[in-house]
């Protein structure tokens, strides 16, 4: 496992990623392809709960696009977070979600997760190479349903 650069996480230099990671030009972008290319590694693997893996881009910008697809609008609300050496990343966040067409004003569903990322430093950035991620979506995927969005 190759080291990555301390600098890249100190206290600061985690929030300010997390930041970029979900802030406007991150998930709240609800931009697929520049969540993946700029969070994750090639062989990148999301395991949400108990599913099977999504494993490599392409698999995991299809199930964004969906995803991003059905939605108006996706924040994260990042309270603490914690970091264990050499590259294991502890995340907690209060989600928010808003299905295509619904009310800004009185529709999102609020949602808590708890993530773990494995981090790898590629081109002196930091990037996702595994994510596990415990969070239940299924209000949110039966609205999505229901408007026929997925």
């Amino acid at each position: 496992m190759a080291t990555i650069n301390p600098d890249l996480t100190t206290r600061e230099a985690l929030r300010a990623w997390l930041s970029e990671v979900h802030g406007p030009n991150g998930t709240a972008s609800l931009d697929a392809k520049r969540v993946v290319d700029d969070t994750f590694t090639d062989d990148i693997e999301i395991r949400y709960g108990n599913n099977p893996p999504i494993t490599g881009k392409p698999t995991a910008s299809a199930m964004f696009e969906m995803q991003y697809g059905a939605l108006d609008g996706l924040t994260h609300e990042i309270p603490d977070f914690d970091f264990i050496a050499p590259d294991k990343l502890y995340q907690p966040a209060l989600t928010r979600w808003l299905v295509k067409g619904d009310d800004p004003e009185k529709d999102w569903y609020t949602v808590q997760a708890m993530s773990t990322f494995w981090l790898r430093e590629e081109n002196s950035k930091l990037k996702v190479r595994k994510a596990e991620i415990v969070i239940d979506v299924n209000a949110v995927t039966e609205r999505m349903k229901a408007k026929g969005l997925i």
